[in-house]
């Protein structure tokens, strides 16, 4: 795999984290 590939998924696995914390909390704050 090169490098950018490899950033790529790095950041689209951080960015569904993100969604899913937000997701979490926006459930928790309703």
């Amino acid at each position: 795999m090169d490098g950018d590939a490899e950033i790529d998924l790095r950041k689209a696995s951080e960015s569904l984290q993100t969604a899913e914390s937000e997701m979490a909390f926006g459930r928790y704050n309703s």
